[in-house]
C-alpha cells in the first residue's frame, strides 16, 4: 500500500551499512523527510555514521544500532528493553534498509505501527542511490534529489579552519590542499600505495599541501605510502571522526582515493573527487557529487566477484590506472596550479618531516 504525506507522524530510519553505503542512502533519507513531512525523524545506524546526519536536515534524533539494548530486537521472542520501547513510541513508521523480518517484527512489537523493509542492495547494476529511490517510488514516495550531500556544522568548519591555521595549512590560491586516501575497505580494492606516494610528491612539487588520510583498517596501506613519502611535508589525518574529517575535506581543493567510504564522504561535501575503481563496479558503487571523476579500466575480468578478487594476484584492473591518468582527471576540474599536460615521471621535492595528526591530538583528547 503506497504511503502518503502524514504531517505530524514520526519516522524512524534504520540503516546498518558501511560508510559508503550509508552516504549513498542519504538522498533516500532526504526523500522520506521531504515527502512525508514528519514531526521528527530518527536514524538508527552505526555510531561512526551518526555524526554525519545528527541535528541537520536528515535527523532530529539518532540511535546507535550497536548498543546492547538494541541486540534483543534481532532475536526471536526476546524481551524488549522498556527504555528502547519508550523511545520508539515517538515513531509511527519505520523504514529498515535490510531484510531481517525478525527485526521488523520486533520493531512493531516495540511500539511502531508500521514497518517497511527496503532491500539494501540492487539485484542488477542499478546505482545504489537510484535503487533506493526506485524502491521508495514503488511505495509512493517521491525523491527530492539524487546526489548525497553532507553539511558540516558551523562549529565543525571553524574547528577545521583553526586546525589548518595552527598547522600552517590555511588554504591559499598558491597553496591549495589535496587529500589522499590510500586505504580501502579491502586491500583488494586499493591502488598501489607507492603510486599514491608518487602522486603526493608530484602534487607537492606543483605547490599543493598534502593531507594523507588513514582509517582504523588502513594501517598497512598507509604505512607503505608513508615509507615512500619521507621527503614530502604532509599531514597524516589518522582515525578522525567522520564529521571532523568532512569539515577538513571541505577546505581541500582535491581528493584522490579508492573505492572507499571516504571517497563518498569527499564527494558528498562537494569537493573535486577522483575515485579509483578496480575490481568493483562503479555503475553500482561510484561516489556521487557535483565534481566526481571515476577512474576504471576495461579489463576483461573487471568487475569481478569477491571470491575472484581474493584469489587475484595480478590486479591488472588497478595497475593499468596510472598517475598520469589521475592528474589528467584532476586537470579537468580546472584546479589552479595543475598543468594541463602532466609530466610522465614523478618529481622529487626537498626533505621535510611528516606531521602525524591523530584524532586524539586534533580534537584535544
Amino acid at each position: 500500500m503506497p504511503l502518503h504525506p502524514s504531517r505530524g507522524a514520526g519516522v524512524l530510519i534504520i540503516h546498518q551499512g558501511a560508510i559508503g553505503d550509508f552516504i549513498l542512502a542519504l538522498p533516500a533519507f532526504r526523500a522520506l523527510r521531504d515527502f512525508l513531512r514528519p514531526a521528527n525523524v530518527g536514524i538508527m545506524a552505526h555510531s561512526w555514521n551518526l555524526p554525519l546526519v545528527h541535528r541537520c536536515l536528515y535527523a532530529d534524533e539518532t540511535f546507535d544500532v550497536n548498543q546492547a539494548e538494541i541486540a534483543p530486537f534481532f532475536q526471536d521472542n526476546a524481551p524488549l528493553p522498556a527504555s528502547v520501547c519508550h523511545r520508539l513510541k515517538n515513531y509511527n513508521v519505520a523504514f529498515i534498509f535490510g531484510t531481517s523480518r525478525t527485526f521488523a517484527a520486533n520493531m512493531q512489537r516495540g511500539g511502531i505501527d508500521r514497518v517497511c523493509l527496503l532491500p539494501p542492495f540492487p539485484a542488477d547494476t542499478t546505482h545504489l542511490t537510484d535503487h533506493h529511490l526506485r524502491t521508495l517510488a514503488s511505495i509512493g514516495i517521491k525523491a527530492s534529489g539524487v546526489t548525497p550531500a553532507i553539511y558540516p556544522s558551523r562549529a565543525e568548519i571553524e574547528w577545521a579552519k583553526r586546525y589548518l591555521r595552527d598547522s600552517n595549512l590555511t588554504p591559499r590560491p598558491d597553496r591549495p590542499l589535496v587529500a589522499l586516501h590510500p586505504g580501502a575497505g579491502s586491500i583488494h580494492k586499493a591502488w598501489s600505495p607507492t603510486r599514491f606516494a608518487a602522486l603526493g610528491r608530484l602534487l607537492h612539487a606543483f605547490g599543493f599541501c598534502v593531507l594523507l588520510i588513514s582509517g582504523p583498517a588502513d594501517g598497512a596501506l598507509t604505512g607503505d605510502a608513508l615509507a615512500s613519502l619521507p621527503e614530502v611535508p604532509c599531514v597524516l589525518l589518522r582515525d578522525l571522526p567522520l564529521n571532523s574529517l568532512a569539515a577538513i575535506l571541505q577546505q581541500s581543493a582535491l581528493y584522490v582515493g579508492n573505492d572507499s567510504g571516504i571517497s563518498h564522504l569527499a564527494a558528498a561535501v562537494g569537493i573535486p573527487t577522483i575515485a579509483i575503481f578496480g575490481p568493483t563496479d562503479p555503475r553500482i558503487w561510484a561516489p556521487r557529487g557535483r565534481f566526481v571523476r571515476v577512474l576504471s579500466t576495461h579489463t576483461s575480468c573487471a568487475p569481478c566477484t569477491l571470491e575472484m578478487r581474493q584469489r587475484c594476484t595480478q590486479k591488472h584492473c588497478l595497475q593499468e590506472i596510472t598517475i598520469r591518468d589521475v592528474l589528467l582527471s584532476a586537470a579537468d576540474f580546472g584546479i589552479r596550479g595543475l598543468p594541463s599536460a602532466p609530466p610522465e615521471q614523478p618529481v622529487w621535492s626537498s626533505p621535510r618531516p611528516l606531521t602525524d595528526t591523530s584524532s586524539e591530538s586534533l580534537l584535544g583528547h
